[in-house]
Order: C-alpha cells, then structure tokens, then sequence
C-alpha cells in the first residue's frame, strides 16, 4: 500500500509541476500526445517529453533525455532523483533502465541510495540492471552501503555476486580513506560527475542547444579531449600510479602513490590471469585504460576477446575500449 502511495505521489509531483495530463503517461503509444517536435524542443520539454510522458518507445531520445536531464538540473538533485525514479517506474526497457541506474549512481550523491538499493534488491529485475545498481552504491561511496552490498555476495546470479564483491572492496577503501588527509586528491572519493565536464557516457551529450544554452557541448567533452597529457611520451611502458585520467568514478579504488610503478607486461599478465581475484584484473584493466598505448589497448581488446571467466569483466572491458 506504501508503495503504491509513492508512485501515485511521484506522477503527481511531476505532472504539477510541469502541467502534464496523466491521461497523456504510459499507455498505447498510438494515443501519446506529440506535445513539440523534436527540432522545436527546450532541454526541459526533450526531458519531459521522453523521461515522463513516453513509455517504452524512441530508446534514442531516451537515452538523450536521460544525460540532458543529468546536466540541465545538476543543481537541483531532488528534481533529478524525482524525473528517474518515475522513468524507472514508467519504463520497461532493460538498457534504459542499466543506463538510468548507471547515471543515477555517477551522480554520487547520497539521496539516491535508496532508489540502487531497490533495483539490486529486485530479483526480479533484470541482471543488469541489478548489476549496475550494485556498482552504482560503490560509486556513491556511502558508508551505509556496506551492510547493503554484503547481503548480495551469495546472490543466485554470478554477475551480482562478482559485482558486490567489487563494490565491497571500493566502498570499503573509500570510508577507509575519506577522512584520512594522507590520501591523494587524484582518486575522486565522493565524485559529483554532476559538475564534470568529461561523462562516463559522453556520446549521448550531445545535446540539442538550439533554444537555450543549459548543455555544455564545448569540444571538451568529446572523446579526444578527455584524456590529461601528464604521462610521459618516453615512457609509455611504464605507469606511473598517481593520476587518473578519466573523470568518472571506476568500479574499484586504484590507491595513488607516485612511489607505485608498474610495467606494461606485469599488467597485462594481470589483466589475462584468471586466478586472480577479479578486482586485481579490474585494476589492471583500469590501469591499462590510462596508459592509452598502442600495446595497452591491443591488451585489452584481446582480453575481451578471450576472456572465458567472467561476463561482468567482459562487459567492462567492452566498456573501456568504448572510452
């Protein structure tokens, strides 16, 4: 009963605010009410359009709405949280629901929580979104999250149990460190991708900026500008632990220490090893990521390729090589 008071709450909450009739949510798409054209659309009106009023239809502009949303009210979370979790509620599509888990935990902010914990709670959600949901929790880092993602080590599904070991091991570095001053700036504890000019997921930014100026699709969010030029060119077999050259919030905690060098093959041998505990093979995946050589990518395209051990890990490399 309190559930079903929170979704009618949810629904009211967004339709006050933006003057929607409920008759136009959900339902057959055939009676949608078409309400701008796409080329005519403010930021918001794309947001509404495709995050409340349409169901499980145009996965393209959901997607867009979904990073429009996550920049144009960056300053007002509650806002945020409200617009996804109707999404969630409103909407079937597996992937739609992975990426919204996805942003909703990139946002790090702790007001989301609960909305993750409900999807990795879900058994009968789909494994990847429970997958994401779960990473998700380590991305926001709180120390609540703990008791939470130990519930799920000895889930029915491998890909949920191979991510709450992840998530656990993140979670518990970050409270390990968050109030120690001797820990490196360079590791994003507490990250509000929020404020960040470079997302995980940057291609689906890029915003339609006709009628206002709320995204910022500058050339510093592209792909080719996402990377800092702190390496040293004559060294490339060589990583120097100490920066991090993405800023989105990776699934495990890489501890900085300028004095940790590691070479090109010690992570590869890592990355291929599977005996090694998965989060060794993540951070060497990580690590290899940073390099951007020739030899690092090539490394992690064939791991991607032959790895035979793990779906979660496949999935992440298949990720990174998209980065």
């Amino acid at each position: 009963m309190g559930e079903n008071n929170d979704n009618i709450n949810i629904i009211n909450n967004v339709n006050n605010n933006y003057n929607i009739n409920s008759d136009n949510v959900g339902g057959d798409s055939s009676n949608k009410v078409r309400l701008i054209k796409y080329e005519e659309s403010t930021n918001k009106e794309f947001i509404l359009k495709y995050l409340v009023n349409i169901k499980n239809d145009y996965i393209e502009k959901q997607m867009r709405a979904l990073y429009e949303c996550r920049e144009v009210y960056k300053d007002d979370i509650d806002e945020v949280i409200n617009i996804l979790t109707y999404a969630l509620k409103n909407n079937d599509s597996v992937l739609l629901r992975h990426e919204i888990a996805y942003v909703i935990g990139q946002i790090s902010n702790e007001k989301c929580n609960n909305i993750l914990i409900n999807l990795l709670s879900d058994e009968n959600e789909n494994i990847m979104v429970r997958h994401e949901a779960a990473e998700g929790l380590a991305a926001i880092g709180s120390e609540s999250n703990i008791p939470v993602i130990k519930k799920y080590l000895n889930d029915s599904s491998v890909e949920v149990r191979e991510t709450c070991e992840l998530a656990l091991s993140s979670l518990i570095e970050k409270n390990k460190y968050a109030a120690c001053s001797c820990i490196n700036k360079t590791v994003p504890y507490k990250n509000n991708v929020l404020n960040n000019d470079n997302p995980k997921r940057d291609s689906n930014n890029n915003s339609n900026n006709n009628n206002n100026n709320n995204i910022n699709n500058n050339n510093s969010n592209s792909h080719s500008n996402s990377f800092s030029n702190s390496q040293d060119d004559a060294d490339d077999d060589i990583y120097f632990h100490s920066k991090k050259k993405f800023n989105t919030i990776d699934p495990v905690v890489c501890i900085s220490d300028s004095n940790n060098k590691k070479h090109v093959n010690d992570l590869i041998r890592d990355l291929n090893n599977e005996a090694l505990a998965l989060k060794n093979r993540y951070e060497a995946l990580f690590l290899l990521r940073d390099m951007e050589t020739d030899t690092s990518l090539n490394a992690l395209g064939e791991a991607l390729v032959n790895d035979k051990s793990s779906a979660i890990f496949r999935h992440e490399l298949a990720f990174v090589l998209g980065q």
